[in-house]
This record gives C-alpha cells, sequence and structure tokens, in this order.
C-alpha cells in the first residue's frame, strides 16, 4: 500500500481534528525532535485515543492497559522511560507524553526501515512487525487518521 499525501492537510491545524492545543504542540515538538512526519504521530494519537484525549485507557486481554493520547501500555512505562525519556518518569495522561510516541515511532523506523512497518510496530512491537509484516488496516487507520489518503 502506498500512502500519498494530503496536500490541504498540511494546512489544516491540528484543533480541527478535536485535539487539545497541549496535544497539538507535543505533536509537532516530537516531529521537530524526531523526524518523524507529523501526520504520523497525529494518525497515532488521534486513532489510539480517539482524538487526542489525554484520559483514554484501554485494558488489553494481557490486563494491561493502555494509557493517554498514545496509548502507552502500563506493562512497558519503566522501559520506555529509560529507552526514550532518558530516564525521567512518564505521565501516559499528560500530553509531553506524545513525545514518547514520536520517540518510538522514530526508533520503530530506524530499526524496521520504512514507516508502514514503523506503525505496525508502534501496535504489535518490532518483533510483531518482523514477524507478521504490515498491519495494513492498522496502516491504513493511523494514515487516514493523520492526514494521508491512496
Amino acid at each position: 500500500m502506498r500512502a500519498k499525501l494530503c496536500f490541504l492537510c498540511l494546512f489544516l491545524p491540528i484543533s480541527l481534528f478535536g485535539m487539545s492545543k497541549d496535544v497539538e504542540f507535543f505533536c509537532y515538538a516530537g516531529s521537530m525532535e524526531t523526524k518523524v512526519p507529523l501526520s504520523i504521530i497525529r494518525g497515532i494519537v488521534l486513532f489510539e485515543s480517539e482524538g487526542g484525549n489525554l484520559l483514554a485507557e484501554n485494558t488489553n486481554p494481557d490486563g494491561t492497559i493502555d494509557k493517554g493520547p498514545g496509548q502507552l501500555n502500563s506493562k512497558y512505562i519503566a522501559y520506555f522511560e529509560q529507552k526514550f525519556n532518558r530516564g525521567r518518569k512518564i505521565y501516559p495522561y499528560e500530553a509531553e507524553s506524545v513525545l514518547i510516541t514520536a520517540r518510538i515511532l522514530a526508533w520503530n523506523y530506524k530499526q524496521l526501515g520504512n514507516w508502514e512497518r514503523a506503525i505496525t510496530a508502534y501496535k504489535w512491537g518490532v518483533d510483531g512487525a518482523r514477524d507478521h509484516g504490515v498491519d495494513k488496516e492498522y496502516v491504513w487507520n493511523v494514515l487516514n487518521m493523520g492526514g494521508y489518503y491512496e
């Protein structure tokens, strides 16, 4: 699946999509810091937390809880703090946690070499993306929410 950038979406403020100004700011900041395309960060946040909801929670079948706008898994918070936040505490319900989302995506891209696999790895992990390939439905949803289209 080849995705193309929706040219108009480059100029639409994220707030039109229902995201808070704080989440909007950290989407931009994360993109600037990591060079992850803004539309991918935006798509992850909008899709995962139903519009960038800071208080979003989802209980997984294994009992872990995904929290905040990037739906960071509670099982891996300590790992994320060390790997992606220089050992500093992460507060998943704060807008700043979107920076962790961007850093995870950048690391996934570095490991896997393309954005479709990096997006898949955000959901399934790098090993899951390597073992099972691209989750086309998830990638399409993220890219669609973020302003890409086929």
